[in-house]
Parts: structure tokens; sequence; C-alpha cells
């Protein structure tokens, strides 16, 4: 059984108190379930009403924290947002360390 706090602490074993970390994920996904198309971005292009308003609530999902993404992602970021968020790039090929 676990003990979890208001302050998000919680005992673990042995009587020492583990921070509970907060991982929240924002997966872009293709109306085909596609992750990338020819080296692009599914979307890329798209200036419908739909595609306006879902790129205004990710960037409001993701101000002030931190956003990984690969390299294409990450570049193509608008400069007015950059300030706003910490972006990491990451690669498939990396090593985790």
């Amino acid at each position: 059984m676990t003990c979890k706090r208001a302050n998000g602490i919680r005992p673990a074993i042995g009587g020492v108190l583990v921070k509970k970390t907060v991982v929240r994920v924002v997966c872009a996904i293709g109306q085909a379930g596609q992750l990338g198309l020819n080296g692009r971005l599914p979307w890329e292009g798209n200036r419908s009403p739909e595609f306006v308003a879902d790129v205004a609530r990710f960037f409001d999902l993701t101000r002030g924290h931190v956003l990984l993404a690969g390299p294409k992602t990450i570049a193509s970021i608008p400069d007015f947002a950059r300030p706003d968020r910490e972006l990491v790039v990451v690669r498939s090929s990396m090593d985790p360390e």
C-alpha cells in the first residue's frame, strides 16, 4: 500500500521520503497514425482553424516546461515561443546516460 501526501511527498521503504515527479506527454500524431511523413511533419503547412487552435494549445500547455523533441520539431518552434520553454533535442541514436 502506498501513502500519498498532499505535498507530493510520500514515504518509501525504510522511511526515506521521496518527492513525486510528474511527467506529462504531448504526442502529435497524424490522422493516419504517423509521427512523420517523408522526413517532415504530416501536418506541416496546414493553416486550417483547427490546426492553428491546436498549435496555440500546444504552446499554452508547454509554456514554462521542458520540451523534449527531435531536431526537426525543435527547429519548427518559432522564435517567439522559444524563451518560454526549455528546448532539449533528443535523437533515437543517443546513448542513455
